[in-house]
């Protein structure tokens, strides 16, 4: 089953110095020239390279962000998510789908145990754990032996984070689940059956947010207790981040809701009556991408500025990772943000779903 939300990123241009810390950003610019055509959903960086992942077994790396080569991966199934653990890169996808490699280019199948959608990621430096459909958990500690997990539920499972002390992943129904290891895992409520598209960590705080016809923010300090933090006041939250000080959600109707703690939320918005799917945190603003190649950027997520990205396909992520941003979407497009003066990077402890 394939996520019915993908994260994008939004990059907009503030115009004071003092709020931009230093940092500037140029135009969009696409740096895959000749785009393979398969829609790129996730990207990550490691090891001094980039790697995204996409449909029908898409894999393209680089080394600097601006020229990409395509790999091999030897499946035509859907990649949705792809991590560096610090050791080796890992992608996941349609139909249990899991690869392996050392160095980004030469990738081997694994044999996950499931044929369920695996939809998002997480490790905590020693095990990895990947959700998907039907409440599928399965972990590792290689990448290469996996062992399916027992989740409890009969949910698709959208997002996963470690936070330092837990994985948490979220999904359908309103579910939350939580564990110190990967293995045994516990149901937590969100008090709502809407369904949680992501969560982020801040602090000593989780976030999730969500919704299907409305919105719904949920927060927790301990990942098993979790308290509504809204309902039906506001359109679906499809991403959310944390920039230090702070939380910022995005989703449909241009709608944007801040808090500094999880649990008072003000409402905001970019001012472009159109859905946004992700967003995150430079360092100096906050950037998010949406249909229709939409991009946009803010230094304190009140006031938002559009940037042109060059293209109308929908952005299908963005990231600021290896010190530079990325914009990734339908058609094969990948864009570097134009961002210098790489600012101090605050930790942003999202689950991509």
């Amino acid at each position: 089953m394939p996520r019915s939300v993908v994260r994008l990123a939004v990059v907009f241009f503030v115009l004071s110095a003092a709020a931009l810390r230093g940092q500037t950003c140029g135009p969009w610019n696409w740096v895959n020239p000749l785009p393979q055509g398969n829609a790129l959903q996730a990207v990550t960086w490691g090891n001094g390279r980039y790697v995204t992942v996409g449909r029908a077994g898409t894999i393209l790396t680089s080394a600097d962000g601006a020229s990409w080569e395509l790999r091999s991966s030897g499946t035509a199934a859907d990649l949705l998510d792809v991590l560096w653990n610090g050791s080796v890169y890992l992608a996941i996808g349609a139909s249990g789908e899991i690869l392996l490699s050392p160095d980004g280019a030469q990738w081997a199948l694994q044999d996950s145990g499931t044929f369920r959608w695996l939809l998002g990621v997480a490790s905590n430096g020693h095990v990895f754990a990947a959700v998907g459909e039907a409440g599928t958990i399965v972990t590792s500690r290689d990448g290469s032996t996996w062992i399916r997990r027992i989740s409890g539920v009969d949910a698709v499972l959208y997002g996963i984070l470690w936070d330092g002390r837990r994985f948490v992943a979220v999904g359908s129904g309103g579910v939350v689940l939580s564990s110190a290891d990967g293995t045994a895992w516990s149901r937590g409520s969100a008090g709502s059956t809407r369904t949680l598209f992501a969560v982020a960590q801040g602090g000593s705080r989780l976030v999730a947010v969500g919704g299907e016809l409305t919105g719904w923010i949920a927060s927790s300090a301990d990942g098993s207790g979790w308290t509504a933090q809204g309902a039906g006041e506001f359109p679906p939250l499809y991403d959310v981040t944390w920039n230090g000080s702070e939380f910022l959600a995005v989703g449909a109707h241009g709608r944007v809701r801040t808090s500094a703690d999880g649990v008072r939320w003000d409402e905001g918005s970019v001012g472009l009556d159109r859905s946004f799917f992700a967003v995150t945190w430079t360092g100096a603003l906050y950037q998010a991408v949406g249909e229709d190649g939409l991009a946009v950027e803010s230094a304190d997520g009140r006031v938002w500025t559009r940037r042109e990205s060059g293209t109308a396909n929908d952005l299908l992520g963005v990231d600021w990772v290896g010190e530079r941003l990325l914009g990734l979407g339908k058609g094969g497009t990948i864009l570097d943000g134009g961002c210098s003066a790489a600012p101090r990077r605050a930790p942003r402890g999202i689950a991509r779903d």
